[in-house]
């Protein structure tokens, strides 16, 4: 046994209905956007999140412009 596995060190007894509520709830929009998230590998969730994730990661993580990156003129080939 763990206790950090354990119910009880993560969710308050009182909240347990809420939680069980929320994981039976179903929200067509919100699956399709974990999946097509997941299925890019890019994190799903609110710009302000996205935000702080590049912030502590130090990278970026939405999408960049589709191809190649244009030349910038005086570089060598």
């Amino acid at each position: 046994e763990d206790a950090l596995l354990s119910p009880e060190s993560w969710l308050d007894p009182s909240e347990r209905k809420a939680y069980a509520e929320f994981l039976l709830a179903k929200d067509d929009a919100v699956d399709e956007a974990i999946r097509k998230a997941t299925g890019t590998g890019r994190p799903f969730g609110s710009e302000s999140f996205i935000d702080e994730l590049e912030f502590r990661l130090n990278q970026s993580l939405r999408p960049r412009k589709a191809g190649r990156p244009r030349k910038v003129s005086g570089e060598c080939p």
